[in-house]
């Protein structure tokens, strides 16, 4: 079973069903979940459009609202130096600059962006439409 929880030796984790329900009630809905599968989008996310690691969601189109709860990057402890050393580069970046991207280009309705800490998460998806409305009318 996939992993709800970020974790720095998978890149595999799902967004939280109570994450997701308070990202559909701020958005009023989800079109797309570029960060997805077919397990958490059945289980969790629901979303219209979903795109898988194998799908690329960085080069798919994104519309309507969106979730975004991109992979971190993988590494391990080196039992000899006891640091860190990086097996995959995160993700988190460029999906971040994607997102920005498209709602400046008015290509998505607004979006929830969910971080490595859960608690921040819930907060953020408690953002109004309204004020992502406002945001964009001011750009």
């Amino acid at each position: 079973m996939a992993n709800a929880q970020h974790s720095n030796s998978s890149q595999d984790h799902g967004t939280p069903v109570e994450v997701v329900e308070l990202a559909r009630y701020a958005l009023g809905g989800i079109g797309t979940d570029p960060c997805s599968d077919a397990y958490w989008n059945h289980h969790s996310v629901k979303a219209d459009l979903f795109w898988s690691k194998a799908d690329d969601g960085l080069r798919r189109p994104w519309s309507g609202p969106v979730i975004c709860n991109p992979p971190g990057g993988e590494s391990e402890q080196d039992k000899i130096t006891g640091k860190r050393r990086v097996l995959v580069p995160s993700l988190v970046r460029p999906f971040w600059e994607r997102l920005v991207e498209d709602w400046r280009r008015g290509l998505i309705d607004g979006a929830v962006w969910v971080s490595f800490s859960l608690e921040q998460s819930a907060r953020r998806a408690f953002v109004q439409r309204r004020t992502l409305e406002d945001a964009r009318a001011r750009t």
